[in-house]
């Protein structure tokens, strides 16, 4: 199981949210308000958490199959040495993976860290093609057999028409970027 969540640096700095109180009130805890204030980059500080959450959510509503309902003050992030975020839901514990960039910011969770994962992040705007064409690619299967499906909880996967399976992606998106990153199934 996975989950990501990609941030467009130019602009969500332009968007000032570390300024706005209101927001940071509905979405960050008064540790984590308190982390953004004593940081030098409030702003990548806000977004570094924004993406963690969202990242972690997405793992955590798969993991449970839960219907899709974000609760940011439910969800706790502690920032962690290097680019590692530990995320807490309930009574659940997530290490989310973050790469920062100049242009954007990237979290990513994932359940089961024996499997080899495949990731891209592309410029806006994607053809949902190009995600089906990595993915037979990166799995040696005909890309004319998948399809891109979306289940009851509206959680994407990637449908093999030959075998009929269902096979677990992430995708995301913000700005001028988008990110997809599924498990390669021969790893």
């Amino acid at each position: 199981m996975i989950g990501n969540d990609i941030i467009d640096l130019e602009l969500a700095y332009s968007e000032k949210k570390s300024e706005n109180q209101r927001f940071r009130k509905k979405v960050f805890s008064k540790a984590e308000n308190d982390l953004i204030d004593s940081t030098l980059n409030s702003e990548l500080t806000l977004w570094h958490l924004w993406a963690s959450k969202e990242a972690a959510y997405k793992l955590h509503q798969r993991k449970f199959q839960l219907e899709p309902k974000l609760n940011p003050l439910s969800i706790e992030c502690c920032l962690g040495k290097s680019q590692r975020v530990q995320v807490a839901i309930k009574n659940e514990s997530y290490s989310v993976y973050t790469k920062i960039t100049s242009k954007y910011l990237y979290a990513e969770a994932r359940l089961n860290k024996s499997y080899e994962l495949f990731r891209e992040i592309y410029k806006q705007p994607v053809n949902y093609h190009d995600y089906l064409k990595n993915f037979s690619e990166a799995n040696n299967f005909k890309l004319d057999n998948l399809s891109l499906k979306k289940d009851q909880l509206n959680i994407p996967s990637i449908f093999n028409s030959i075998s009929e399976k269902n096979f677990p992606i992430s995708i995301t998106h913000h700005g001028k970027f988008a990110a997809i990153v599924f498990p390669l199934i021969n790893s």
